[in-house]
């Protein structure tokens, strides 16, 4: 999986890549809280989460 770039508010570690994306690019659309998750990460020790949206936060804001 190729990406430009990726930028995170918070100090993190990516714990694993969804192979099956790659694969099939149309899941990110078709099932994005499915089958079409891309990366999985962990937030540091100390990083704080403060300030970022839940997900029906963001459903909201993007309609």
């Amino acid at each position: 999986m190729a990406a430009a770039g990726l930028t995170a508010w918070l100090a993190r570690e990516v714990v694993a890549v969804n192979d099956l994306a790659d694969e099939d690019p149309a899941l990110v659309n078709a099932e994005p809280f499915g089958l079409g998750w891309l990366l999985r990460i962990r937030k540091d020790g100390g990083a704080s989460s403060a300030g970022l949206l839940s997900v029906d936060e963001y459903m909201r804001l993007v309609g």
